[in-house]
């Protein structure tokens, strides 16, 4: 299957709107528009959130508030929904966007558990997540800056800092 589709924006949105009145079943959407099962389901999650227009090409990525992240991470791992739901709610693209920003804020919290558990002072702690958190970024899984927010802060205060700064750099 190709990956860049053929049908225009009409085409899709009959396919998808005869998929979701019971027309056609997920596999013969599928078919009929040559492309992958989970293709049409994110087509359709889109159309449903967006309409016609979330069936159009990207025109650019789209920025996300750093608030946002954070709130669609806590409200997915406090068990209020699942990826696609909570994707729909604050209107992603698709889960994956909220799959990676839950990768990110997790490697964040092992930072933060591992220098909590041990008998620093403040300041050691600080140290200690700002060098994890470089090591991190030297190995590609932070952009550089993102410890920017670090500056005089307490080791709960830098950690979210560093979370925030984190989100806020993976737009």
């Amino acid at each position: 299957m190709s990956q860049k589709s053929k049908l225009s924006v009409e085409e899709k949105a009959e396919i998808i709107r005869k998929y979701q009145q019971g027309e056609i079943s997920l596999s013969q959407a599928a078919r009929y528009a040559e492309v992958g099962l989970t293709t049409i389901y994110r087509w359709s999650a889109r159309y449903e959130a967006e309409g016609v227009t979330g069936l159009l090409p990207y025109q650019k990525n789209r920025v996300y508030p750093p608030e946002l992240k954070l709130k669609a991470v806590q409200e997915y791992l406090s068990g209020v929904g699942s990826l696609g739901e909570i994707s729909k709610k604050y209107k992603l693209r698709n889960d994956r966007q909220l799959s990676n920003w839950i990768k990110i804020y997790r490697m964040l919290q092992k930072i933060i558990f591992l220098v909590d558990d041990r008998v620093f002072t403040a300041q050691q702690k600080q140290a200690i997540i700002v060098i994890q958190a470089a090591d991190l970024i030297r190995h590609g899984k932070f952009p550089p800056g993102s410890l920017d927010a670090f500056a005089g802060r307490t080791v709960r205060a830098a950690a979210d800092a560093l979370a925030f700064g984190a989100f806020r750099l993976f737009a």
